[in-house]
């Protein structure tokens, strides 16, 4: 929507490409560019500019019919889990070299994740939604 690219074709990474996407750690050690690629975009940043909204990478669902005592075990153990983590990255003296990320680069990325839909995120996901349903409609 935002650029109306419209990819040729989906390739292999080893055939040639003239754009990759990038995700998980691999991203994170290449988040400065790659040699050979002139632009470098983080969708993240991109759709906050655009939308002004977070961007919802992925989102934890249960069935319907799961317990609600289970649902609520599920919920405390990953926020408490998440917190722990980050609380224990305070700890980390030592580089990431797989990462090629500091300790403190580290806190402050996952600092910036959210772990919760709240009004905004269901704003984007609606949003983004509605964009979808615009492209099918083209």
């Amino acid at each position: 929507m935002k650029y109306r690219v419209q990819p040729a074709a989906y390739v292999p990474l080893q055939d040639a490409h003239d754009a990759l996407l990038l995700i998980g750690n691999q991203a994170l050690r290449q988040r400065m560019g790659m040699p050979g690629f002139q632009y470098r975009y983080d969708l993240g940043e991109e759709w906050q500019a655009w939308t002004g909204l977070p961007c919802v990478f992925s989102r934890w669902m249960v069935h319907k019919d799961v317990d609600p005592k289970a649902k609520a075990l599920l919920q405390d153990t990953l926020y408490v889990g998440l917190e722990e983590g980050v609380n224990a990255l305070y700890g980390l003296s030592d580089p990431r070299e797989d990462l090629l990320m500091l300790p403190r680069d580290i806190v402050a990325y996952i600092q910036g994740l959210r772990y919760y839909i709240g009004s905004a995120e269901q704003r984007a996901i609606d949003r983004f939604r509605s964009y979808l349903n615009q492209l099918d409609d083209e």
